[in-house]
């Protein structure tokens, strides 16, 4: 296994500036941080748009292995053989 890459479903929120979502292109950057008062809670399973944010760093790794890059898409990286990874939303 060359890279890696499996975050956490119920890992804390942070803005994610940079990455709208495909579909609805919402702005995860404008997610709020764990902590601060939002609707829906701190986690990202806790409102549908924040886990489609979740889903859309999941999918850009996917697409970034295609490309041959690694799972941020900053280095070259052997395509892999064989892909898996989940989606929540």
């Amino acid at each position: 296994m060359d890279d890696y890459y499996s975050p956490e479903v119920n890992s804390n929120l942070i803005p994610l500036p940079g990455i709208t979502t495909a579909g609805t292109n919402f702005n995860c950057g404008s997610v709020p941080a764990s902590g601060t008062p939002t609707l829906g809670g701190d986690y990202w399973t806790t409102d549908f748009t924040y886990i489609q944010c979740y889903d859309q760093l999941k999918a850009n790794a996917v697409v970034n292995w295609i490309l041959g890059k690694t799972h941020l898409g900053d280095k070259k990286a052997p395509v892999p053989v064989i892909f898996g990874m989940n989606f929540q939303a």
